[in-house]
Formats: structure tokens, C-alpha cells, sequence
């Protein structure tokens, strides 16, 4: 499992655009160490997918958790989208 993501984390600087900031796991001694190892934050689960700053989840999990996981992200990503679209501006819009 930890394979893919060492894949990604090495290969992260040839993504454009996107930048790998935290790392999490349901083994904390686990996610520790691959935070020490790529430099990043160590955070849960939970305040991983909750983090205001963390725009994009790489969800590497095993079968079993991997869709509550990517569920949990979506939602989050849903809400947080309802409660910003006000302060987004609006379209301009010609009339003739």
C-alpha cells in the first residue's frame, strides 16, 4: 500500500500545480514516519479531510476504507463549496 504513495510523493514535483502538504494515516506511527521522511504535516484522518489549507485528497487506502474515505472528502468538499460560492463573484451577464 505504502508503495503507491511513495510513488506519488516522489514524483510529486513533476505535478503541476500541486503541492503534497500533509500526510495521514490510521496508523499514527506509520503516517509519522512518512511525514518526517517527504517534510510534511502529520495530521488524522479526520483533520486531513476537515483542513481548510488541503484542496485535493490522495486517497490510498485499503479496499475496505476507501470509500468511506473518498465519501468523507467529497462531502467535505461539497460543503465547503455552499459556503463559498457567496463570496465568489458573480458572473457578469450581457443583455442586449
Amino acid at each position: 500500500m505504502w508503495q503507491h504513495l511513495l510513488q506519488y510523493l516522489h514524483n510529486a514535483p513533476l505535478f503541476g500545480g500541486v503541492e503534497m502538504r500533509a500526510c495521514a494515516d490510521i496508523n499514527p506511527v506509520t503516517a509519522a514516519q512518512r511525514a518526517e521522511q517527504f517534510q510534511l504535516k502529520v495530521m488524522d484522518v479526520d483533520d486531513l479531510i476537515g483542513a481548510p489549507d488541503i484542496d485535493l485528497v490522495l486517497n490510498l487506502t485499503i479496499p475496505a476504507a476507501h470509500f468511506d474515505i473518498s465519501m468523507r472528502a467529497i462531502e467535505r468538499a461539497n460543503m465547503s463549496s455552499r459556503k463559498n460560492r457567496w463570496r465568489r463573484p458573480r458572473p457578469k451577464v450581457a443583455s442586449w
